[in-house]
């Protein structure tokens, strides 16, 4: 009975093809959206730690808030000129500096650790003897990913108070002030784009959830038209009602499964393609997706079904050949 009961489905799949397909499509299009806002959502946070590993420091201090402490390594900034270009100096205790920042990359050794995106414009090599001023040597090449790309650093004190303070702390949140870079908020600042596509999608999924919902019961209005005969058939030769209701409650539940698996697989590419172009990263995969995704594939389909359902055996033949 089972095995033929399957059997069944599959034929009655099969045969309902061509409804079915644009069924699953205008479904899964939406359950890729909203699992791939949902991811996205859920990554931010990762975004923003993977990239404030790239600095170590986490709150650079400016004019007076760097004078008013003594915690985190201090620099004292100037601006020098070479080649027609401007650019800063930056002294203090370089070895600190790095060991505070071991993402940064230095290519070479050397006195005077320049600036990749400055050292491109001077059109300086690693190194190379370089002379600005009063400060000569070989050049090392930095790589930080920050602004600091465009500086020079040198080793050294100078008198009077540090222009900057470069430090690390479990709080940075103290540091708050005009004076006071706290660097995870400029991280984040620099991937709010990543919130607006999360905004963005979500509501475009919400219309093509609506849609999609739509879409599937018009069909499924059509399709109970072909199935009253069919199931009148049915009907004559024995089978219950409750077989028929199994019938159609696998179909949707079938659809269901298959637009679940697409969407999640869909979902995590999309979202997959866009943290890696806008943050370099990968996806940060929460159970809380996939359980949006089943949530609106069961509601989309349990709607359709009942739909069938409802105007299936509303006015199938059947019925009306009992009351005639």
């Amino acid at each position: 009975m089972n095995s033929m009961f399957f059997r069944t489905v599959a034929a009655s799949l099969r045969h309902r093809f061509s409804l079915y397909f644009p069924m699953i499509i205008a479904v899964t299009i939406a359950l890729c959206l909203i699992g791939a806002a949902r991811i996205i959502g859920n990554s931010f946070t990762g975004v923003v730690d993977h990239e404030m590993q790239k600095y170590g420091a986490n709150v650079i201090l400016r004019a007076d808030a760097a004078a008013g402490t003594s915690n985190g390594i201090p620099l004292w900034i100037s601006r020098r000129t070479m080649n027609g270009h401007s650019f800063q100096v930056a002294s203090g205790d370089l070895s600190a500096l790095l060991d505070m920042n071991p993402a940064w990359v230095v290519q070479g050794k050397g006195d005077l650790l320049i600036g990749q995106s400055l050292a491109e414009q001077l059109h300086i090599r690693k190194g190379e003897q370089v002379t600005f001023g009063d400060a000569s040597g070989s050049a090392a090449l930095l790589k930080t990913g920050m602004d600091f790309d465009s500086m020079i650093f040198i080793s050294g004190a100078r008198n009077g108070a540090p222009d900057l303070r470069v430090l690390r702390t479990s709080n940075p949140e103290q540091y708050q002030g005009e004076n006071a870079i706290v660097l995870r908020e400029l991280v984040k600042s620099k991937f709010a784009v990543l919130r607006s596509v999360e905004r963005l999608m979500f509501y475009i999924a919400l219309i093509a959830a609506v849609a999609s919902i739509a879409a599937i019961v018009n069909m499924a209005r059509i399709d109970a038209g072909s199935r009253r005969r069919e199931f009148a058939i049915f009907q004559t030769l024995g089978a219950l009602q409750s077989n028929l209701v199994s019938l159609i409650g696998t179909e949707y539940l079938f659809l269901a499964t298959t637009t679940v698996l697409l969407g999640s697989v869909g979902a995590l590419a999309l979202a997959g393609m866009l943290l890696h172009f806008i943050a370099g990263t990968a996806p940060v995969i929460d159970p809380g997706f996939l359980i949006s995704i089943c949530i609106t594939a069961v509601v989309a389909f349990g709607i359709a079904a009942g739909i069938s359902l409802t105007e299936t055996f509303r006015t199938s033949v059947i019925a009306k050949l009992r009351r005639g």
